[in-house]
């Protein structure tokens, strides 16, 4: 689902125009804690603090947030819960 949030993020936002800037501006206010929290609970997947996300303001930072935005997460309990896919069946 947190991909599917992406995307849209990416396409909306993504496709601004100069005379469209002031709308492109209330849209990133309205996705801004929403993406935080998807990241946050990507990160938790991977037994990382939300904490990471800061990474995100350094250019060299983003490098590692893309790898383990990619990263499959953890198949065990970790730190922050157990895991979300165990109870599913395939």
């Amino acid at each position: 689902m947190s991909w599917i949030f992406a995307i849209f993020d990416i396409i909306i936002f993504g496709g601004q125009t100069i005379a469209q800037q002031p709308m492109g501006n209330v849209f990133t206010i309205l996705v801004l804690l929403p993406s935080i929290s998807l990241g946050a609970r990507r990160l938790h997947d991977i037994n990382r603090s939300g904490w990471w996300l800061l990474l995100w303001c350094t250019i060299i930072g983003i490098i590692p947030l893309l790898y383990w935005a990619c990263k499959p997460g953890d198949n065990q309990q970790n730190d922050y819960g157990p895991d979300f896919e165990a109870g599913k069946e395939t």
